[in-house]
């Protein structure tokens, strides 16, 4: 996010579409468990993430967020989706 917000103009538009944590904790203690091999074999990426509390916490102000299931395993359909304003 600091990274974002050093690039991103005063007044600029952060739109994301990330994967991240479930809300469904039985689902989110699965994403817990497998993260550290899912890091290591997909470059880097984690499956859980709270990506709308990592946006709220951060310089932005949140415009929209929306979170919904993909098809596919829950363990990596949960979706943010949202507009913030550096």
């Amino acid at each position: 996010m600091e990274e974002i917000g050093r690039v991103l103009k005063p007044g600029g538009h952060f739109l994301y579409v990330e994967h991240g944590l479930s809300p469904e904790e039985n689902v989110s203690r699965w994403q817990d468990r497998l993260n550290p091999a899912w890091h290591r074999f997909a470059g880097g990426c984690n499956i859980n993430r709270p990506i709308s509390k990592i946006v709220a916490e951060s310089s932005f102000r949140v415009v929209s967020d929306n979170n919904a299931y993909a098809s596919g395993p829950r363990l990596f359909a949960f979706f943010y989706q949202g507009d913030a304003v550096r």
